[in-house]
């Protein structure tokens, strides 16, 4: 960063790709020696990277391609760690940063790579909330459940469906398909939670069971 920012001693490109190997090669150390501080610095570097770089021409589909890449190596690493640290800096650097693109940056002809964008990041920290209940056992009275992280289980779909309404505002009852869209995820994710875990993913079933009813009712204000 700083022989391209301070010093101009390397090229844009050059110093990206430095930071992403630096970034990979961290992240694979910390699944080696099981160490959540390597892989967290690790990610904040990665996320940071293009912000910290960029001269203000970039484009944004560049950007998110990017994010795209970090987010399903989380996804990744959600499959065999339950490091929630991770998973909120991964949640918080996504949302935050396609907020603020939004609010400073977007207009009608990015539409459709928005679009796209939005719908893999919602999709990708939907799996991460489950399978960080599938990885972190609850002790739940006489009996066992998954754990429910709230700040995925509720965060994903409440700023997701918030970007989404920003990017519908223009089209007929835009929101209101989106909330029966997302509506009809969260109940069909709870279908199949039922059918599959029984009661051991009762909590989550119960969380997306709620979000999913609230989408469905919110479709018709």
């Amino acid at each position: 960063f700083a022989a391209f920012r301070v010093y101009g001693l390397i090229p844009q490109l050059v110093a990206m790709g430095l930071m992403v190997a630096v970034c990979a090669f961290s992240c694979a150390l910390a699944l080696l020696q099981n160490a959540r501080a390597l892989a967290f610095i690790a990610f904040a570097g990665g996320f940071a990277a293009p912000l910290l770089l960029s001269t203000g021409g970039g484009s944004h589909v560049a950007l998110f391609g990017y994010y795209t890449l970090l987010n399903l190596a989380i996804l990744f690493i959600a499959t065999r760690r339950a490091w929630r640290e991770i998973n909120l800096l991964g949640f918080v650097a996504t949302f935050g940063t396609a907020g603020a693109w939004g609010w400073m940056r977007y207009s009608e002809a990015d539409y459709l790579s928005a679009q796209v964008f939005l719908v893999i990041f919602v999709l990708i920290y939907i799996a991460t909330s489950i399978l960080y209940a599938r990885a972190t056992p609850l002790r739940l009275g006489m009996g066992t459940s998954q754990a429910v992280d709230s700040t995925l289980v509720f965060g994903t779909p409440l700023l997701g469906f918030g970007l989404q309404a920003g990017l519908v505002g223009h089209l007929l009852y835009g929101e209101a398909f989106s909330a029966l869209a997302f509506g009809a995820v969260y109940l069909l994710l709870t279908a199949a939670l039922v059918r599959r875990g029984g009661g051991t993913y009762r909590l989550l079933a119960e969380c997306f069971l709620a979000l999913g009813v609230g989408f469905a009712t919110l479709t018709v204000p």
